[in-house]
């Protein structure tokens, strides 16, 4: 993806609500509720994300259950030096809402 194309995408994203910039306090909080349900360091492609993650979590209690029963957790990552809410997943290969 181009430079342009992706920070427009990232621009709309944020601007739709579908990605927040975080504090990292609220970063912190939310990787202490209890252990994560998943995390990891780089290497991993949120595609649906126009952001280059260095680290993500998903917050180890389900925020929701899905259509399919599917337990669904708040990910968090940071990204640009910042701490980001990305939205809610089931993993990181299985994104609920975006």
């Amino acid at each position: 993806m181009k430079t342009k194309q992706y920070k427009d995408k990232l621009g709309e994203m944020i601007n739709r609500g579908l990605i927040k910039e975080v504090s990292e306090d609220t970063y912190l909080k939310m990787l202490e509720i209890l252990p994560p349900q998943e995390m990891g360091e780089g290497g991993y492609n949120f595609e649906d994300v126009p952001l280059p993650i260095d680290e993500h979590f998903l917050v180890g209690e389900p925020s929701d259950h899905n259509e399919r029963g599917e337990a669904v957790y708040e990910c968090y990552v940071m990204a640009l030096g910042k701490y980001w809410y990305i939205g809610q997943y089931t993993s990181v290969e299985n994104n609920y809402f975006n």
